[in-house]
């Protein structure tokens, strides 16, 4: 037999035996999906779960330590980060949402600076990865604005964005703020105004439906013993006051206030409503969790379990006291236009 019929042979020997083993591979995978079945479909779904997760959680860690150094004024960082590490990270990538938001943190910090210049430079980064981003398109609308050669066109296309998408937060805040600049009061009003209204039902359902929780500390037990109530808080008058009435026993001694989770709100004013009279309740002797002391008040942004309580048996002799007293609390908003009344959004859905 000759060498080339044997190197024929050979070489058809070695087709075979790849197509029988392609063949085999496939009808194990065959096999496994079939075993699996769609009671398994959990189970692979939580492997995926498990595969993503692990990809994103050392960007997760960089992305929460920029922005961790971006609240205490390094902006430097996340410039070099976005130039260096994530340059080819586009729209479609799982990350982009981490990159969108050190654009977006960037960019509102370098025209809080009113430079306009660098922000153009991280604006046009931004559309080139998604040109729709409204966003980008209002943040390059507040650009022009604050650029004295172009400031008529840019309060023209943050009119017209405003116009087009009412309920973009960065088209309403920069808008509200161009008014307000150019001392246009009376639109700005009317904008305000129109805000409140078109938001009234999505404020309300978020501070009015139960998500409050209300506990009491015994001087006995040394526990935080949740109040039953479905109804926080019972009443939010004209004045702004939330109140929530609380039972207390002679052995309370503190009061605590859980706010909604992610709540961005301010309390300026606190007191309690006894048989005996109404008691003020100073500010500096609040203690806060996940919340922060300022100049106008105790706020709370974005957190998942903010609450606040205080020493009633400092206050007010519990033992002479009705079952039940009321807290009430002074309560703004955080919105696009800053903080608003509670009681602003409520009164139109009543």
């Amino acid at each position: 037999m000759q060498e080339t019929d044997l190197f024929l042979m050979f070489k058809k020997a070695k087709l075979t035996i790849f197509g029988n083993g392609l063949s085999l591979l496939g009808s194990l995978l065959f096999i496994v999906i079939i075993s699996i079945g769609s009671d398994q479909k959990e189970r692979i779904n939580s492997w995926g779960d498990y595969w993503i997760g692990s990809y994103l959680s050392p960007h997760q860690a960089v992305f929460d330590n920029l922005l961790e150094g971006a609240d205490d004024g390094d902006f430097e960082a996340i410039k070099v980060h976005l130039e260096k590490n994530w340059d080819q990270v586009y729209k479609r990538d799982r990350i982009y949402p981490f990159k969108r938001k050190l654009l977006f943190t960037l960019v509102e910090e370098l025209l809080s600076q009113n430079n306009t210049e660098e922000a153009f430079y991280w604006i046009d980064r931004w559309k080139n990865l998604d040109e729709r981003d409204i966003d980008a398109r209002a943040f390059f609308a507040q650009a022009l604005f604050l650029s004295p050669d172009n400031s008529n066109e840019g309060f023209k296309l943050l009119e017209e964005g405003w116009s087009r998408f009412p309920h973009s937060p960065s088209y309403t805040r920069l808008y509200y703020a161009a008014l307000v600049k150019k001392e246009l009061n009376e639109e700005a009003r009317k904008l305000k105004i129109s805000f409140v209204k078109n938001h009234a039902l999505t404020y309300s359902d978020f501070y009015l439906q139960g998500k409050w929780r209300a506990y009491t500390l015994s001087l006995l037990t040394k526990k935080w013993e949740k109040e039953v109530s479905v109804n926080y808080p019972a009443t939010i008058d004209a004045d702004n006051w939330a109140v929530f009435v609380v039972n207390i026993s002679p052995d309370t001694k503190s009061i605590r206030l859980n706010l909604p989770p992610k709540s961005r709100a301010l309390i300026s004013e606190v007191e309690i409503t006894t048989n005996t009279g109404t008691f003020q309740v100073p500010l500096d002797q609040i203690q806060l969790r996940n919340m922060q002391r300022s100049d106008i008040g105790l706020t709370t942004s974005n957190h998942k379990r903010p609450y606040f309580f205080f020493k009633i048996n400092q206050l007010i002799n519990t033992s002479n006291q009705d079952k039940y007293v009321s807290v009430r609390i002074k309560i703004d908003v955080e919105t696009p236009l800053g903080y608003l009344p509670l009681a602003s959004f409520t009164e139109h859905i009543k």
